[in-house]
């Protein structure tokens, strides 16, 4: 549990490490998004992460910085790797392909991006373009990798390896191809139908607010539920069939964590959704708070789960709630739920541990 954990973490800070302020060439544009323009149009799901030196050795303080505070707050849980670093974690993680510091980090460059195109039931195809600074060393990776024993070939502006494989590898110029099949590979030139000309990407990626992330994932709403293999997505989006998610992850002014999210294809469920909030509410919410969420007309929402629950009698019904309504002389539910409404947490570790402390010192009072 305790590895799995650590690369959830280390998952989570590659998504979020770099402030917009670090702009590079290699993040999203609408033109050309982390090799949007050489991946096939039709791509389900699309993901592009930032990849460059500069970039990773900023995550690797923060990495540091972020498990040296687990190791404080919970001191038995990650106590064994009180010292890890990000590098130490991608060695541990991708031991399998070698070392990242001697064999991948010489050549990788700036940017990954990935293609899933699914199937009836499942992920029928990937394509992976990974951007490397050095061919040769690239190449030699690959020989390395394989063990020399596949066969490879030149097509065009191209070394391709294990062209008959269920796997196969590619190395031009610009980068490394990963693919599950050849046709996906750009050997003749970018295609002409691709990604970044998609019309539902293109529209999708403007839809989030800033110009720049660090990852972006977008694809089809169901296509996201069922890669993440979570039962509850899943069932809800069973029937949203035109729905289309849009996500990308970054810091914003060195502090704040942000993940924006931009859900497409909900006509029938954005109706609840569709009244702007009022920034100045946000007057309301207390300064040292660690999250909230600020919504507006919680209304529908509402009256739409009583009348659910009401019909199976969990619930008061229409009738109970008019006859309430009436004796107030007022709609009790649109008084109390149609404006601004905020829900906020915050985290104090210097609290949560005198508290902890506390019931400790109870606890052996009481108990010996």
């Amino acid at each position: 549990m305790r590895r799995y954990t650590l690369f959830f973490i280390m998952i989570l800070l590659i998504s979020l490490g770099l402030s917009p302020t670090y702009a590079h060439t290699s993040q999203a544009t609408p033109e050309n998004a982390f090799f949007a323009d050489q991946m096939p149009a039709g791509a389900d799901i699309f993901i592009g992460i930032r990849t460059d030196e500069a970039y990773f050795d900023q995550l690797d303080d923060i990495v540091t910085t972020v498990l040296n505070g687990f190791n404080t707050i919970f001191p038995h849980m990650l106590d064994e790797i009180s010292e890890a670093r990000l590098y130490t974690l991608l060695e541990r993680q991708l031991f399998f392909l070698g070392s990242f510091q001697a064999d991948i980090r010489p050549w990788l460059g700036d940017k990954i991006g990935v293609g899933i195109y699914w199937g009836e039931t499942a992920p029928q195809h990937t394509l992976i373009i990974i951007d490397h600074t050095n061919r040769e060393q690239t190449e030699s990776y690959v020989n390395k990798l394989t063990g020399g024993t596949i066969a490879s070939a030149t097509q065009g502006d191209f070394t391709v390896y294990g062209e008959d494989e269920a796997l196969i590898l590619a190395v031009n110029d610009e980068a490394l191809y990963i693919a599950t099949t050849s046709e996906l590979l750009p050997i003749n030139g970018n295609p002409t139908d691709n990604m970044a000309t998609d019309g539902q990407f293109q529209t999708a990626l403007a839809t989030l607010p800033l110009p720049n992330y660090n990852l972006i994932a977008m694809g089809q709403t169901q296509y996201i539920a069922n890669l993440l293999n979570n039962p509850t997505l899943i069932q809800l989006s069973q029937g949203l069939a035109d729905a289309y998610t849009a996500i990308g992850a970054t810091i914003q002014d060195d502090v704040s964590l942000t993940v924006d999210i931009a859900q497409m294809g909900l006509d029938g469920i954005n109706t609840y959704l569709d009244t702007p909030i009022n920034p100045d509410f946000a007057q309301h919410i207390p300064i040292n708070t660690t999250g909230f969420i600020h919504g507006a007309n919680f209304a529908p929402v509402i009256n739409t789960l009583l009348s659910t629950l009401s019909a199976s009698g969990q619930a008061p019904t229409p009738n109970d709630l008019n006859v309430l309504n009436a004796l107030a002389g007022v709609d009790l539910t649109d008084l109390f739920l149609s404006g601004d409404f905020a829900l906020y947490f915050g985290y104090y570790p210097d609290n949560w541990m005198a508290y902890s402390l506390e019931q400790l010192e109870t606890r052996e009072a009481v108990y010996g």
